[in-house]
């Protein structure tokens, strides 16, 4: 029994929140193609990362086995239980949040975003996980399924 956790992050600044970069930032896919993994019982991250005016194409795009501490710096929190996995997710303000509770080979979405002050202007990101629990040999076709649940813990961005 496998974790693999595809993290797709979107960054911006207030230049790309009207036409036409918001159209290149709302473009970018809440799901890509995952790698081919071949380990097995552990936590696996595939961290893709897009930044202002790179929307068409990564600027990070990396995978590697994770520990506890490292899914509790993703703010996530898994608990294997009879039913599934059991996903919870500390949100922006620290507040844990029970997401749901995963099948063996099947899987879900979390999303979140962020705005947060630089030095002329504001940040933002959107971050969207999807999170497969099960096989790996098998996980790429389960993700051309639909989801099993979906949660969105997004804020109106001003």
């Amino acid at each position: 029994m496998s974790i693999y956790i595809q993290k797709i992050k979107t960054s911006w600044t207030k230049k790309s929140r009207g036409n036409p970069g918001s159209n290149l930032r709302n473009g970018v896919q809440e799901k890509l193609p995952i790698k081919t993994v071949h380990l097995v019982d552990s936590v696996v991250l595939q961290e893709i990362i897009f930044n202002e005016g790179g929307f068409d194409k990564p600027s990070k795009n990396k995978m590697l086995e994770i520990n506890e501490t490292q899914i509790r710096e993703h703010r996530l929190d898994f608990n294997y239980s009879d039913d599934g996995l059991e996903i919870g997710f500390w949100t922006e303000n620290q507040i844990k949040k029970k997401v749901g509770v995963l099948k063996f080979n099947s899987w879900c979405r979390v999303k979140t975003n962020r705005r947060f002050p630089m030095e002329y202007t504001w940040g933002y990101y959107k971050i969207v996980y999807n999170i497969f629990y099960g096989e790996l040999n098998i996980a790429r076709e389960v993700f051309e399924t639909e989801k099993r649940f979906e949660k969105d813990y997004q804020t109106l961005l001003n």
